[in-house]
């Protein structure tokens, strides 16, 4: 917990962004305990609004994931994979401008990377399997050591999935179940919920959601280049 602790820390100082929280300080108080110091945030995570809401509108979802992505972009630009993330990790703050900002949460499970390091050497080994399995990539549950940016591109499509249907796009009675689901069985269509999205959308989800990291966009960045066509009035924000 500790070693997860100081990861979140060192992680923090090095991402800069609108879309990811920010860190003001750390260090040890006097009997050796660790501590951050982050903006304070006023909203809720997606994670609650979903529970109350249910769906979302299909622009309202672009809007929100299309944030997210700017901000898992940033974290990806600075060496970065985020590996968990979900609902719950997005923190939709109140602005006094306007809709909310979406900003990325919780970094504790997060590991260096580069484009040409398929296995970061300083990964503590115990924390291959870490994350929610729900949101995580094929290869995540096989072998988290192969991830890459494309990891976090699947979560993203699993949490869009959430947000334009209310359901997960795989769901069982059991942890060991879900993980077979996402190894091996195919995405429900969202048209089977909604019958008023955008063709383009759908696609853009199953994409994300393709077992073959290859099919997939290869970056967030070009998944958020995807996501701003649907995003209502993007030019004029």
């Amino acid at each position: 917990m500790l070693e997860k602790f100081v990861r979140e820390a060192r992680v923090l100082m090095r991402v800069h962004g609108d879309h990811v929280t920010q860190i003001l300080d750390a260090g040890n108080l006097g009997n050796g305990a660790p501590f951050i110091v982050m903006e304070r945030l006023l909203g809720t995570d997606l994670d609650t609004l979903l529970e109350r809401r249910g769906s979302l509108p299909a622009g309202e979802a672009a809007d929100l994931l299309h944030q997210a992505c700017l901000g898992v972009a940033q974290v990806h630009a600075a060496g970065i994979l985020h590996l968990d993330l979900k609902p719950s990790n997005l923190f939709l703050a109140r602005s006094e401008a306007g809709p909310p900002i979406v900003k990325v949460l919780d970094f504790g499970v997060a590991r260096p990377w580069q484009p040409d390091e398929a296995a970061p050497k300083d990964v503590a080994s115990g924390l291959d399997t870490a994350g929610s399995p729900h949101y995580m990539s094929p290869e995540q549950l096989v072998e988290a050591t192969t991830t890459d940016v494309r990891s976090d591109v699947w979560s993203l499509g699993v949490i869009l999935f959430e947000m334009l249907s209310g359901i997960r796009p795989f769901e069982a009675e059991s942890m060991t179940e879900v993980c077979a689901q996402v190894l091996t069985a195919q995405p429900p269509r969202l048209s089977q919920w909604r019958s008023d999205l955008p063709p383009g959308l759908e696609q853009i989800v199953l994409r994300c959601l393709q077992k073959d990291r290859h099919k997939r966009f290869a970056t967030v960045d070009a998944l958020a280049g995807a996501l701003a066509l649907f995003v209502p009035g993007r030019e004029a924000r």
